[in-house]
This record gives C-alpha cells, sequence and structure tokens, in this order.
C-alpha cells in the first residue's frame, strides 16, 4: 500500500487505515487506487474475515481531494466502481465463509479449509 494507505491482519481482521490527516484523510486519486487494491487485498487473504476501516488524525475522511477536480468526472466513476468492488468484494467473502461455517457444521472441512 502507500504511505496514505496502510493495511495489516490482526487475527481474522483486516485493517485498513487513511493516513492523511493533515489533509482530513481526503481521498486523493492515488488514495482511491489504494482503497481498490486494498480491498481486493483483503478478498484475497483467506483467514481474514472483517475488513475494518479507520483512520488517523482528528478526522475519519473529509471526502474527495477538491484540489484533483480536474479529474472530478473520472472520481465519480472510480467512486462508483469502488462501491460496486467493495459490495461485490463483501458478498463473495461472506458467500464463502458462510459455505466454510456450513462446511465446518457437517464436519467436512479438508485440512486446507481449517
Amino acid at each position: 500500500m502507500t504511505h496514505n494507505i496502510t493495511t495489516r491482519q490482526v487475527g481474522r481482521i483486516f485493517e485498513v487505515t487513511l493516513n492523511r490527516p493533515d489533509k482530513l484523510n481526503a481521498i486523493s486519486d492515488e488514495m482511491l487506487a489504494a482503497l481498490k487494491r486494498a480491498v481486493q487485498e483483503f478478498a484475497d487473504t483467506r483467514d481474514a474475515r472483517v475488513m475494518l476501516v479507520s483512520a488517523t488524525g482528528r478526522y475519519f475522511c473529509a471526502g474527495a481531494e477538491v484540489s484533483e477536480a480536474m479529474n472530478a468526472v473520472e472520481r465519480i466513476e472510480g467512486w462508483r466502481a469502488l462501491g460496486d468492488n467493495i459490495i461485490e468484494t463483501i458478498i463473495n467473502k461472506s458467500e464463502k465463509v458462510k459455505a466454510l461455517k456450513n462446511k465446518a457444521k457437517e464436519k467436512e472441512l479438508s485440512a486446507k479449509e481449517k
């Protein structure tokens, strides 16, 4: 990740931290791309079950970075795509988790799935 977005895993929790407190954690184009990568990293992390998004500094997030307004239309599409990506990732992840829970109830988990 970039220094503006950090990730780490603690147990089954995948933490994503917005780290741009000097700009009130406003989402720049670089941060938007990093968020997309973080969501994909969460999806690819087999034993992570929860993604927690937090921020450093006084405010969580001031929204989009207005100083990059020249790309406003593209950013809107980027936000929409990010939202779609997050929703799809959560649905897919929860379906995988649900399937594993059902297998566990039936005691059908392979050694790899445990």
